[in-house]
């Protein structure tokens, strides 16, 4: 065992990742393992001339979703790892989901919030500019992977966000995701900083990069139901 994992998934990832990058990636989800969260964030403009691709356009819908479809989608679909609680709450704050529908059927989707979203227990995280979205909880149900509908998901509402006043989007990715790094490549992004925050029982620090204190700050639960 090497860095908490079995020497068949060590070689496994290197293979795919590269032998430094998947070390340092253990490394950091080992840190996270022990209440360290580390993340890379990121802001990207929006793109409101986006056009879906014609291959996706020919098999997928794509379209907000409102509370009660969310709803019946996710109790049809477990997979989706979207609970009752989850939506009620996301919908009363007012944040926006967004989907891919395969024959009425949800396969992709992302969340928006354009206030704040919750993190971790009590921590949420708020946005700092009325210009920006936090982008968060985005979903491909696995047999619709490598298809490339995530970029599609993530950019055919920008138009009617632009209209809304909205100009960039703004997300994290954790450092130890080296998949979800990989899907963000050649992605019109700007790698903004760091922050994370770390979490032992009762004790509590968060930090962020200056760059990134321009556009997202932590709060705890009451602060954010203020």
């Amino acid at each position: 065992m090497l860095l908490g994992i079995d020497a068949e998934s060590l070689r496994s990832g290197a293979r795919r990742y590269g032998w430094a990058a998947y070390a340092i990636s253990r490394v950091f989800a080992r840190l996270q393992s022990v209440g360290l969260h580390l993340w890379l964030v990121h802001i990207r403009p929006l793109e409101p001339e986006f056009v879906i691709p014609p291959e996706h356009a020919a098999r997928f819908e794509f379209r907000r979703l409102a509370h009660a479809e969310a709803l019946e989608q996710s109790r049809l679909n477990p997979k989706l790892a979207m609970t009752d609680a989850f939506l009620s709450s996301a919908f009363a704050r007012g944040d926006i989901c967004v989907g891919a529908f395969d024959g009425g059927r949800l396969v992709a989707y992302t969340w928006r919030s354009l206030d704040r979203a919750p993190v971790d227990g009590e921590l949420w995280l708020k946005l700092v500019r009325s210009d920006c979205r936090y982008g968060y909880k985005a979903l491909v149900l696995t047999e619709y992977r490598g298809q490339r509908i995530n970029k599609t998901v993530r950019s055919f509402y920008d138009r009617e966000m632009a209209a809304m006043g909205i100009k960039y989007n703004v997300a994290y990715i954790d450092l130890h995701n080296l998949a979800s790094m990989r899907a963000h490549q050649g992605l019109h992004r700007e790698r903004i900083g760091i922050a994370g925050y770390f979490r032992r029982h009762r004790v509590w620090a968060t930090f962020r990069t200056p760059a990134v204190r321009r556009y997202l700050q932590f709060v705890r639960t009451e602060e954010s139901e203020t």
